[in-house]
């Protein structure tokens, strides 16, 4: 026999070496899907070839493909076609599968040579019978049926036991035996009604004991009470301390602790400034100086400005000598001073070359700008555009911006992957120790976008909200009015002890205003009330329950359902309270 095991044509060479190993067949057909990535590779085929080898196993191989049979064929790979034609080369199956059988010749069946004992049957006890002074009676069983047997084995029968000898009619006296009088058989009477009296006793107290145990434990009962509850609101004021180690209801105060985390975030933006980097304009021109015969001195970077509205500055200082006069003709003639200088443009690019033309200096009083000017007698030239990208302060600012922002929202999610359902972390409290920020480029530096880094450092005080009310029910305490007490759940209530309102947040400690909503009810026994409704009826269960509490409304279930009154067993009764707060009964008019 073999075995077949189907591939997937995605099937990785390792999945199918240990599909075979783990066979627990010799002869083996792996099934390859038509395009099987296993045979279209002679690697993968030799390869489940040696480790079958290894393992002891004949591998044959079933494909529609041509090519994968034939590759497989040269491995050494018996293979078909299908399935239908698998026929594995004979000789080659396992020791320990079935051979063929070889045929057998039919035995005829044993002879009954009569030489063995027929069993015995249980026979009455005759000597027993007799020892009572009874006659014992053999009974005839029905005859054996005989099996064929062959005539010339046959043997003769064996000859029948011989009976025994009926038992003497008086053959227990002096045995220890008893002969039936009057007596004896009263006797026998008496012992015999007791024999079936004590089974019946036994019997009835068993039942009876059954039948107190069903009662006490069979019946149980679930009340489901709806008390009435009073309102109580109170402000209190209380704190969070971390060098505290337990509550101190005295001084309002509970333990807290410092969770302190580093973030650190880094984000980038685009940069969104333009700069033209390109050659700047140069040229040169004349001042001249018609308004004094003072010199007047000029630091280099002062500007000068075109009549067409472009912009240039001094490349070194410069010194205007003063005007000088002479009567020429009989008029006064002022010959202004001179004095070249260099100049270029403010910023670069193509549109500061210009032809020659007149300057004024838009840095000097407005009176002496057409006595102190400038002119040139060459074009401006030289000025080339090279617009680039570059990050602007507005840039920088906006990303620091950003980044501090998201620093502190990861921070907090940080801080608060550490609470639980028990530790209370107000976002409130959060407290921002530093965040230092770094950017990749300064500002007017060209490049196409700008990274930021920013490295937080944050602390929060956390608290136990176990520890939060405790001490609001320790306030709380002195609140209530005698005899009653909180209740903490119920149908319509809202009671919460943990609305409070963040006053003060030092390193050390928060200050906290705690704005409570409770309700009380009158205190009462619950063992009691159970022990008072022991075997009563429902009706009765309700009326002790309305007077010994202010319960609105009860709902009985009882099992058995047929059961008429509450359980003898306390324990079998159960109470659930919930609480209901109480309306207000309005004035009467």
């Amino acid at each position: 026999m073999y075995e077949e095991i189907y591939l997937e044509s995605d099937e990785e060479v390792t999945s199918a070496v240990e599909k075979v190993k783990k066979s627990k067949k010799r002869n083996i057909a792996l099934c390859l899907p038509r395009n099987a990535v296993l045979g279209q590779s002679i690697v993968n085929l030799k390869l489940i070839f040696k480790e079958a080898a290894a393992e002891g196993k004949e591998v044959g191989l079933v494909s529609p493909d041509t090519t994968t049979r034939n590759l497989a064929q040269r491995i050494g790979f018996s293979v078909f076609p299908s399935v239908k034609e698998i026929d594995f080369p004979r000789g080659k199956e396992l020791d320990n599968e079935p051979k063929p059988k070889k045929p057998t010749v039919k035995e005829d069946p044993p002879i009954d040579d009569g030489d063995e004992e027929p069993d015995e049957k249980d026979a009455v006890a005759g000597g027993d019978l007799a020892s009572a002074g009874f006659t014992s009676h053999a009974v005839e069983s029905s005859p054996p049926i005989e099996e064929p047997v062959d005539m010339n084995d046959k043997k003769e029968v064996a000859e029948e036991a011989p009976k025994k000898e009926q038992a003497s009619e008086h053959s227990d006296i002096g045995k220890g035996g008893m002969i039936p009088t009057r007596g004896n058989l009263r006797f026998f009477r008496q012992k015999k009604r007791r024999a079936i009296i004590l089974p019946i006793l036994v019997v009835l107290g068993i039942l009876i004991a059954g039948g107190l145990a069903a009662i006490l434990y069979v019946p149980s009962a679930t009340l489901k009470v709806v008390v009435f509850a009073q309102p109580l609101n109170s402000s209190v004021k209380s704190s969070v301390d971390t060098e505290a180690t337990a509550m101190d209801g005295d001084k309002s105060v509970i333990p807290g602790k410092v969770i302190a985390v580093t973030q650190e975030t880094k984000s980038t933006a685009k940069a969104t400034g333009k700069k033209d980097i390109g050659t700047k304009t140069k040229g040169t021109l004349t001042l001249t100086n018609e308004w004094d015969s003072q010199v007047h001195s000029f630091a280099a970077g002062t500007r000068v400005r075109a009549k067409g509205g472009t912009e240039y500055v001094l490349t070194s200082a410069v010194n205007v000598p003063g005007a000088s006069s002479s009567v020429v003709g009989g008029k006064a003639v002022v010959t202004g001073g001179k004095k070249d200088a260099e100049v270029e443009a403010i910023e670069a690019g193509d549109t500061y070359n210009i032809a020659a033309t007149s300057f004024i200096l838009p840095n000097i009083p407005t009176a002496q700008q057409e006595k102190i000017y400038g002119t040139s007698s060459t074009a401006f030239t030289g000025g080339k555009s090279n617009v680039v990208t570059v990050v602007t302060q507005s840039d920088i600012d906006k990303l620091t911006a950003a980044i501090k922002a998201q620093n502190l929202d990861e921070a907090t999610k940080q801080i608060k992957a550490q609470g639980t359902d028990e530790v209370i972390i107000l976002d409130k409290a959060m407290q921002t120790l530093s965040q230092d920020v770094t950017t990749s480029v300064v500002a007017d530096a060209q490049n196409d976008s700008v990274e930021g880094t920013v490295t937080g450092k944050f602390q929060v005080i956390s608290f136990n909200k176990s520890d939060q009310n405790s001490l609001m029910e320790k306030l709380l305490a002195n609140q209530i009015p005698q005899g009653q007490k909180i209740v903490k759940q119920g149908n319509d209530l809202v009671t919460d002890l943990t609305q409070f309102e963040l006053n003060n947040v030092t390193d050390k400690r928060l200050d906290l205003t705690n704005n409570l909503k409770a309700f009380t009810i009158t205190q009462f026994s619950e063992e009691e009330l159970k022990r008072d409704m022991i075997g009563i009826t429902p009706t009765d269960a309700l009326g002790l329950l309305k007077k010994k509490i202010p319960a609105d409304s009860v709902d009985i279930q009882k099992t058995p359902s047929w059961w008429p009154r509450l359980p003898f067993n306390g324990s079998r009764i159960n109470l659930e309270f919930s609480y209901k707060a109480k309306e207000e009964t309005p004035p009467a008019e």
